[in-house]
């Protein structure tokens, strides 16, 4: 059964997604080297690490769906140690305050899952280029595409029943969009140059 709340984000995010998008997919439009992977790895982490502290912080949020079982951290910060950061933690992060609320969390959760939706593209743009590099330190690509198809339906039921009452279905709406902002800011800024220059 499809989420109407899942397609409802999706449509009224769609201008939002594009932007994100462009900034987040900048490594398919240029040729691969592996400090531009590690880099890539570290602008990820920069942006969801916070993000993931930022659930975990939230009261009662970890009850609505089972956010352990969904985090990638522990594997983007394998492939960032594979690739020769010793303390991925002492990475630039982006500035992320903790949520307001569920309903904040939920829409930015919901920015973090449309990520992974990219995942099984960028791995085989990788996998074109930087072969070796990616079987060593991509868990998290290949891990974040497996299970996108199962988070998904999660994430659409718990948004289904939660977001019953109009008013909180329309500040999910607002919260994704802010996080979509902010990720395109934080890609955009964090970006090498080589990069910028491929937009």
């Amino acid at each position: 059964m499809t989420s109407w709340m899942l397609a409802r984000l999706k449509r009224e995010t769609q201008s939002h997604q594009l932007g994100a998008d462009e900034d987040r997919l900048a490594p398919l439009r240029t040729t691969t080297t592996p400090p531009l992977y590690k880099s890539y790895l570290a602008r990820v982490f920069g942006f969801e690490a916070p993000v993931e502290s930022a659930f975990l912080a939230t009261p009662g949020f970890g009850t609505l769906l089972e956010l352990p079982w969904r985090s990638q951290m522990r594997l983007l910060r394998a492939d960032l140690t594979a690739l020769g950061v010793i303390d991925p933690s002492a990475l630039p992060t982006c500035p992320i305050s903790r949520f307001s609320s569920e309903i904040e969390a939920f829409g930015w959760l919901y920015v973090v899952e449309h990520s992974a939706v990219g995942h099984a593209q960028l791995r085989r743009h990788f996998e074109r280029w930087i072969p070796a590099q990616l079987a060593l330190a991509g868990s998290y690509l290949l891990g974040g595409e497996r299970g996108i198809g199962d988070r998904l339906r999660e994430l659409g039921a718990a948004l289904d029943g939660y977001a019953k009452d109009p008013a909180i279905a329309t500040k999910i709406v607002a919260a994704a969009q802010a996080g979509f902002r902010v990720q395109r800011q934080w890609f955009r800024l964090s970006a090498p140059p080589r990069l910028r220059a491929a937009r």
